[in-house]
């Protein structure tokens, strides 16, 4: 099933968190960022519409895509092209829990 979203068609299954991007984030990776108030695991986290200085809505998220996309997360190596545009569809498709 599709639907038409403005000019946009959308299927019916779209990117959510709870599906297609937490599992990507290994326990390790959870538990250490825990420690620094990231909250890899918490969907309600990840998709706060919330805004700060530098993102102007859903900081928590676009703050982790930032330090995915630049490899600077997690701290043993990047993630592939392909969960980088995993990542990139959940954003596209509004951040759905």
């Amino acid at each position: 099933m599709k639907t038409t979203i403005g000019d946009r068609s959308r299927s019916a299954s779209m990117t959510s968190f709870t599906k297609d991007i937490l599992p990507k984030f290994r326990p390790e990776d959870i538990g250490c960022m825990r420690s620094m108030g990231v909250r890899f695991a918490d969907p309600n986290w990840m998709t706060d519409p919330g805004g700060d200085a530098d993102y102007p809505d859903y900081a928590n998220a676009r703050r982790v895509f930032a330090k995915l996309q630049d490899g600077s997360m997690p701290p043993d190596g990047a993630w592939s092209s392909e969960w980088l545009a995993a990542y990139e569809a959940w954003i596209a498709d509004g951040f759905n829990p």
